[in-house]
């Protein structure tokens, strides 16, 4: 602090002198009194304009120090922010592919599943056909089908601690004569789009809001 303000002790003294000088009684009962308050009041008045020059100085100079330190520190974290993007798509690229991978994988499983049901209605129909009972054959066929249409398979994309992925949601379109002032409680006109999007996030993606389109995503998640 010190180092901001260049210090002026007389006029710091004066100031202090001046503040403590003003008194106000506990009840005005008179014309005279009344303009007593008024000119102690604008006295009051000169007293703050005071003060606030004497620290208009400091003032700037912490401003400017504060702005010079949010530029710098803004330097150091430009590049950290860039990297942690560019990580975060490459992962999220990453699971898109495991996702894909599982997918195809899951129904390759279950067009086997719905070959192997077709073979064996196959062979029931051909048994059939020779006077065979073929009760056996088509309960395993009937149950092969609704198994394999029930099969999934786990993606294999693995979860380091710290790292998650969870489900978020941008607005893609605003129709703001369509946007309602209020809803669900809350104001959101003018088109507010911060408020917009703690409803949207708080409703899981849910919520029908005239005027707003939105779509859902996924995003990763660090934590430290």
């Amino acid at each position: 602090m010190n180092e901001i303000i260049t210090r002026d002790t007389a006029k710091e003294e004066a100031l202090k002198t001046k503040i403590g000088c003003l008194a106000l009684p506990e009840k005005i009962i008179s014309d005279s009194g009344y303009e007593a308050v008024a000119s102690m009041t604008k006295d009051a008045k000169n007293i703050e304009t005071e003060v606030v020059k004497y620290f208009a100085d400091a003032k700037k100079t912490a401003h400017d120090i504060h702005k010079a330190v949010c530029d710098e520190e803004a330097r150091y974290l430009k590049p950290i922010k860039a990297y942690m993007d560019a990580a975060k798509r490459l992962m999220m690229d990453y699971q898109r592919r495991q996702e894909e991978e599982r997918r195809r994988r899951e129904e390759e499983a279950r067009a086997l599943a719905r070959a192997e049901a077709e073979r064996l209605m196959a062979e029931a129909a051909a048994k059939e056909q020779k006077g065979e009972d073929v009760s056996a054959i088509v309960e395993e066929a009937v149950m092969t089908e609704a198994v394999g249409n029930t099969i999934t398979i786990q993606a294999a994309a693995k979860k380091p601690e710290g790292v998650s992925t969870r489900k978020d949601w941008k607005i893609t379109e605003v129709s703001f004569a369509e946007v309602p002032c209020e809803i669900c409680g809350v104001t959101i006109r003018p088109v507010d789009e911060s408020a917009v999007m703690k409803l949207i996030r708080a409703t899981k993606g849910t919520i029908k809001i005239p005027g707003i389109k939105y779509e859902e995503y996924n995003t990763v998640v660090v934590r430290r």
